[in-house]
Formats: structure tokens, C-alpha cells, sequence
């Protein structure tokens, strides 16, 4: 990998007046003129330039320039802990199920199964359902059916967000782990979902 050396244009006379090496900033200027300019991370362009109308306003300004970006990286590593531990949360196993909810003017449902999971990956198939009319026309309920294949496996990513353990069905729907609500002599019990097929 090649790394880049920094190239930053400093004009005659500027002094280094902060820096922070964690964070890359450099701020250059000439105190008796109360003009800075500064530098952070990696880029060679000054995030500023100014002229300022006092030292006072000129050492104001640089501080909240550095508390700034300090605050930005700790946003950055906060949500990056956040998706970390999300993720570490997003425990999946073989046999779970997923539901996609989906459709424009009806309610299509489909099933899915995890059939292996490697690392943040998961294989999943589509599985049937059990579906049946509630009284009235074109809706009922219907309950996934584990092991009910349908079609090849496909591989899929693993995501999370608070509780929600999901992956992504189509471009318009994600599918989402859904957990039983009973065992009953070894077999799960998942709540029934209300599906609409209007012509």
C-alpha cells in the first residue's frame, strides 16, 4: 500500500500554532497578522483560511476547530462500537426463520430459513407456509412452515439494528427474524401473520 506524504502549502512566515498528531491537524498562521490556516487527517487542503479581527477571536476560533473534530472522531467511534456491538448481538443460528412483509395495494409474506451461518454471512431458503382464509375475501393468516423448502439456498449478510436481526429480501422489503412464541412438545409456535391478495 502506498502512502501518500503530505504536501501542505504553508505560505513564507506561518508558524505552527496547534497540532494534534492523533487526530492529523495542523494549524499554521501569523499571529501578528491574526491570519491561520488548518489542516486534519490526511488531506493536503486546508479545511480553512481566515483572517481574523483579533489574536483573541483567531485562538477562539482554532480551539473550537480542534474540540470539533475531536468530537467528530468520537461521534465516528461511537457509532462504529454501536454497529460492532449491534452486530455481536446479531447472533443467528441454523433453523431460524425470517419474515418478509411486502407488496403495494396487498400483503405478500414469505418464509425463510437459515440453513448455515459463516461469520456475518447466513445461508437462507425459502420455506412454505401454512395459510388459511379468515372469513373474509382475499386475506387470511398464515404461520411459516420450518423445513418446507423451497428453491436453492442463497447467502445473505447478516444485519442488525436494536433488537431486529434482518437481511435484505429484495430492494424494496427486508426480512426479519421472527421467534416463536411457544414450544409445544418440541415443536415451535410462531404468531400468525395477516396476508391480503387483492386482485
Amino acid at each position: 500500500m502506498r502512502v501518500q506524504e503530505r504536501c501542505r502549502f504553508v505560505p513564507e512566515g506561518y508558524v505552527l500554532l496547534a497540532q494534534d498528531e492523533a487526530l492529523g491537524i495542523e494549524v499554521f498562521g501569523d499571529p501578528e497578522r491574526n491570519v491561520a490556516r488548518g489542516f486534519s487527517g490526511r488531506r493536503n487542503r486546508a479545511d480553512f483560511a481566515y483572517r481574523f479581527n483579533n489574536a483573541e477571536r483567531m485562538n477562539a476560533y482554532i480551539a473550537e476547530y480542534v474540540a470539533g473534530i475531536a468530537a467528530q472522531r468520537d461521534r465516528v467511534a461511537q457509532r462504529r462500537a454501536e454497529r460492532v456491538a449491534a452486530n455481536r448481538n446479531a447472533v443467528v443460528n441454523v433453523g431460524d426463520i425470517f419474515q418478509a412483509m411486502w407488496g403495494y395495494d396487498q400483503t405478500n409474506i414469505d418464509y425463510f430459513q437459515v440453513v448455515a451461518v459463516r461469520g456475518q454471512m447466513m445461508d437462507v431458503r425459502e420455506i412454505g407456509c401454512l395459510s388459511e382464509g379468515n372469513g373474509l375475501p382475499d386475506q387470511g393468516v398464515c404461520v411459516p412452515a420450518p423445513n418446507n423448502f423451497r428453491g436453492e439456498a442463497r447467502r445473505v449478510r447478516i444485519q442488525a439494528s436494536g433488537e431486529s436481526v434482518f437481511f435484505r429480501f429484495a430492494s424494496y422489503a427486508n426480512a426479519y427474524r421472527i421467534n416463536p412464541v411457544a414450544v409445544v412438545a418440541g415443536v415451535p409456535i410462531y404468531e400468525q401473520a395477516n396476508w391480503t391478495a387483492y386482485a
